[in-house]
């Protein structure tokens, strides 16, 4: 019985099992957004704009994301959007996500549906809105989708005829959609001082020769 061929071949079955974990793990990404919406209000800065809970979305389902009992005049609105919250926290403290940071979600992520409520009516949103947020999500990997801004003038997506907004809501469905997803439940922190992880920390995938492989070359010095 030749020892050397059945060791040579258990060796590369293993090598083979452990490369394709490897492979599975690298491709295995995941939906992990943590989201808030954001009332930007001319005259208050960041830490006082009116902002939703956060809400976690990690998969396909329908996310809602609600502001209730400002008083916000409209020719004070600047901008109405549904941000990473990772990226509002560095904002808060005067900085901006790492360079090379994106917000993490899997392959096959897509939001399919974007409604909106103001003062408990409902405001149309431009079909051109998903596909325009879609692509600059693609291009730049932040999530930030942005239904209002006053700056932006040559596409309005929406149009606004209350004066006064009193009340603030979006539906953001992901994929196929579900059932509503509560917002978290964990206390917020409007002085944005809580510690926030590192975003670029990553899982290393060792590059150096794994056992296996080492004493397969060990076996083919053998006679």
């Amino acid at each position: 019985m030749n020892f050397k061929k059945i060791i040579t071949g258990v060796l590369a079955g293993a090598m083979a099992v452990s490369a394709m974990a490897v492979s599975s793990f690298a491709d295995d990404a995941k939906t992990d957004l943590k989201l808030k919406m954001v009332v930007m209000v001319d005259g208050m800065t960041i830490n006082e704009y009116p902002m939703s809970q956060e809400v976690s979305v990690t998969g396909d389902g329908t996310y809602n994301f609600k502001v209730e009992g400002i008083d916000v005049s409209l020719d004070k609105l600047q901008t109405l959007y549904i941000k990473d919250n990772y990226a509002i926290e560095k904002e808060k403290n005067g900085e901006k996500p790492e360079e090379g940071y994106k917000s993490s979600v899997a392959g096959d992520f897509s939001v399919t549906g974007f409604t909106l409520k103001i003062n408990g009516k409902d405001i149309a949103i431009d079909d051109s809105f998903l596909g325009n947020m879609k692509k600059d999500f693609d291009e730049k990997g932040l999530f930030d989708y942005c239904v209002y801004n006053i700056w932006v003038t040559d596409k309005k997506y929406i149009t606004i005829s209350d004066k006064t907004i009193n009340s603030v809501e979006i539906t953001m469905t992901v994929g196929k959609g579900g059932e509503p997803a509560a917002p978290s439940t964990e206390a917020t922190d409007p002085a944005g001082t809580s510690p926030v992880g590192d975003p670029g920390a990553t899982t290393p995938i060792r590059t150096s020769p794994t056992p296996a492989l080492k004493a397969l070359l060990l076996l083919q010095l053998l006679p």
